[in-house]
This record gives C-alpha cells, sequence and structure tokens, in this order.
C-alpha cells in the first residue's frame, strides 16, 4: 500500500503489517522526527525538554538528569560559564576557609598558615631559628654575614681553620697564591736535576761519542744493528752516575751497551765495573779506549 512520510512527503510502497501510527522513509527522517519530539521514540521514558539557564536554549533532559541537578546546561560551556558566575568565595567547591596570614618569627617575612599553625614560613627558618646565628665578619672583604652553628662548623672544616667567609668568592680569593695549600716558592725545586742534566745537549754530545768510539757495537754481546733486525743502543755510565758527578761526561767512563745487557747491569753496577773500567777491561771488546777517545 502506498504511504507518506511524515517528515519528508515523499511517497513509498510499505506492507500493511509495516504501517504503524507514525510512518517515516528512512532511519534519517526518523531521527529528525524524534529529535524534535521525544514522545515519538519508542524508548521514551519521561524525559522533558527544558531551557539553559546561561542561554535559554532548548535541550532534552532525561528523568534520571532533571532528579540529579536542578541546573540545567546545553553545554559544557554554559556549565562553566555560570561555574565562573555563582562559584565564588564559600561556595567554591574547594574553598577551605579564609586564609590565615602570620609573620615568620625568623625571618618577618608574612606566610598564609595552615590551620592557624606554623611559625615559621619555611623549614630553613625552623631549622635557623633552633640552631642559633652568630655575627661573622668575612675575612677576605670584611663583610658581616650570619652563620648558624652547623654552618661555623662546615666552615672550619673545610677551610682548615678559623677563617670565615662571606660566598665561595672570597674563600677562593683568600686561599690563591701563597695561602693555597699546594703553594711552592721557588718553583725550580719541582724540576728533576739529573733529568735535565741526562737530557741536556753536553749528555747528548757524550752519548754520540760513545757511539761513535765503540762502532754502534754492543760490547758485550756484539749486537749492532742490520738491515732487517735493529738493536737499541744505551750508553752505560761504568761508574755510578750519582755516585760520581766529575765522571758523568769522561768519555772513559761510558761504554755502548744493548738494551737486553744494559737492563742486567742494574742493581749490579759495582760488579760491571771491573769488565769495563779502563784498568780491568780484558774481557771487554774494546781495547785501548783512550787512544780511540
Amino acid at each position: 500500500m502506498k504511504v507518506k512520510c511524515e517528515v519528508c512527503n515523499i511517497v513509498f510502497d510499505r506492507k500493511p503489517s509495516e504501517v504503524l501510527k507514525h510512518v517515516y522513509c528512512s532511519v534519517k527522517c526518523f531521527k529528525i522526527a524524534t529529535s524534535k519530539d521525544k514522545t515519538l521514540n519508542g524508548r521514551y521514558n519521561g524525559g522533558k525538554h527544558v531551557e539553559c539557564i546561561i542561554c535559554g536554549k532548548k535541550h532534552y533532559r532525561t528523568p534520571y538528569k532533571l532528579k540529579a541537578s536542578d541546573n540545567y546546561f546545553c553545554s559544557v560551556k554554559c556549565h562553566g560559564v555560570w561555574q565562573s558566575q555563582t562559584l565564588i568565595g564559600e561556595k567554591a567547591t574547594n574553598y577551605k576557609g579564609d586564609s590565615i596570614r602570620g609573620l615568620c618569627e625568623f625571618c618577618g617575612k608574612k606566610f598564609i598558615k595552615n590551620n592557624n599553625r606554623g611559625k615559621f614560613c619555611s623549614f630553613n627558618c625552623y631549622t635557623k631559628s633552633r640552631d642559633g646565628l652568630r655575627d661573622l665578619k668575612c675575612d677576605m672583604c670584611g663583610k658581616v654575614f650570619k652563620r648558624s652553628k652547623s654552618q661555623i662548623a662546615w666552615s672550619k672544616k673545610r677551610g682548615g681553620g678559623n677563617a670565615f667567609f662571606c660566598s665561595n668568592k672570597c674563600f677562593g680569593d683568600f686561599y690563591s697564591g701563597k695561602r693555597h695549600q699546594n703553594w711552592i716558592e721557588d718553583r725550580s725545586k719541582l724540576k728533576d736535576r739529573h733529568k735535565t742534566i741526562r737530557e741536556s745537549k753536553k749528555m747528548i754530545v757524550w752519548r754520540s761519542k760513545i757511539y761513535k768510539r765503540d762502532n754502534w757495537t754492543c760490547q758485550l754481546c756484539g749486537a749492532r744493528s742490520k738491515p732487517k733486525r735493529q738493536v737499541i743502543l744505551n750508553a752505560h755510565h761504568i761508574k755510578k752516575f750519582n755516585d760520581y758527578p766529575e765522571l758523568r761526561f769522561d768519555i772513559n767512563n761510558g761504554v755502548t751497551l744493548c738494551e737486553e745487557c744494559h737492563s742486567s747491569t742494574k742493581w749490579h753496577e759495582e760488579d760491571f765495573e771491573s769488565v769495563f773500567w779502563p784498568n780491568g777491561y780484558n774481557n771487554c771488546l774494546v781495547r785501548n779506549w783512550g787512544e780511540n777517545g
């Protein structure tokens, strides 16, 4: 049978069993109709249209929402506007009573008390009030400042004395120069005198003469550098370098040794003196050092 849609007035075919009190050609038309009149919906349970108390726009509310509040809003925006205008001061949801202001007993700063309790604005002021403060004079700039007992004890441990400073800058300036723990008046004492002599030009010349006289050959094992075999040579002092300073640059007090033979003489220098010294070099490869030198 032919029926007419109540929303868009389109005529369409429908079975007699499908024809109800209200006829719609599509779900879209059904939603349009129920949005205007909720009673047309089969699930309607008694809600009604109410006006927004901010903008006056009508909107539908279910029975549950009607019981929940007497204030109705069409949107979250309108609800926020109502809160900003109404929930102020004592009516605010987070209202905790009037702020109670007091003066810190240590520094005199104004602060808000919690439940009318508290004598200090911070824990720092509380600890300082218990510890007690003393007036001190900076040993660097002369400024007068306050420090607690614990801070004074820490300053003594840090500075290693009874000097007190108002800042880290004054501390650094005070312990610089001659007051520094690592200060050395004569910087030449830091130098190794023997090392300086060993690296001097005079010692380099002496070492070259020893190598040339001994033909760049170890005087114990006869080792000498070859194209495919390099031998590291050392100029050995027969009489100890430290014990006989007058013989340090004497060519007769030197002998060429390879690195291995030179290491074998360590801690046994006196035993090798009879082998290398000109008065007893019979087992040595070198002959007549005085003439060759």
